[in-house]
């Protein structure tokens, strides 16, 4: 049975989605900004997601590089790079969610997490 045909409701390991991050330029023309949130996302990603899961981890990195690592009791490191920006830096990392998602998921699971993230566009 191929990745693709399993259900979006099972989790899947992320053991090949956390390679492809970390070396997603080897997959996609993308900026440093990008590889290093990618990278970032890939050693704090969970070993096994749905795809609400790769999008609340997502969403989990960029509010890390929000608050500079430091959430509560909990402290980060997080790369230099992507911390200080303003609010639309981090919008842009956002909207990347469902590329990025194309480029390191399989494409069932990429899919829905586009369908989510549309979905909630149309709420706010």
């Amino acid at each position: 049975m191929a990745l693709e045909d399993l259900s979006l409701n099972e989790p899947i390991n992320t053991e090949e989605m956390k390679f492809k991050l970390i070396n997603i330029g080897d997959y996609a023309d993308i900026d440093e900004n990008v590889h290093c949130y990618a990278t970032y996302l890939a050693n704090n990603m969970n070993s096994e997601l749905v795809p609400n899961g790769f999008i609340i981890s997502a969403l989990r990195a960029i509010e890390d590089f929000r608050c500079k690592g430091i959430i509560g009791n909990r402290r980060k490191i997080v790369p230099e790079a992507l911390i200080g920006h303003r609010p639309e830096f981090y919008n842009g990392l956002k909207s990347l969610i469902p590329d990025i998602a194309a480029v390191v998921c399989p494409s069932g699971f990429a899919k829905e997490v586009a369908r989510i993230v549309e979905k909630e566009k149309k709420y706010k």
